[in-house]
């Protein structure tokens, strides 16, 4: 094991992580996920954070959560009777299924 005096200099290893004031996603893919995102389309949400949505839903979530999800990226003001009537879940489920996603 070696020590460090106080007179050597040391070099600290350089950070895996980008820095903050660097972006860390490639231009390419910034470039799709916010496409046709300008201050005019403030209230509405990119397609690639949609899209991003649903695969994430995909890829950890049940058949059910599945299910709201994409309802509700289709239609992001529904009421929660709408979307039990169109899934035909029953409001219990539903909610759990809530409950479950919003963690």
């Amino acid at each position: 094991m070696t020590t460090i005096s106080p007179r050597t200099s040391y070099k600290r290893p350089r950070s895996v992580w980008p820095k903050l004031s660097e972006d860390p996603l490639p231009p390419e893919t910034r470039n799709l996920m916010f496409e046709g995102m300008d201050d005019s389309n403030v209230h509405e949400v990119p397609g690639g954070l949609k899209h991003l949505a649903r695969l994430v839903a995909r890829a950890f979530y049940t058949v059910e959560d599945v299910l709201i999800v994409d309802m509700l990226v289709q239609n992001p003001c529904m009421k929660e009777d709408d979307i039990c009537e169109m899934l035909k879940f029953d409001k219990k489920l539903f909610r759990t299924k809530i409950a479950t996603l919003r963690t």
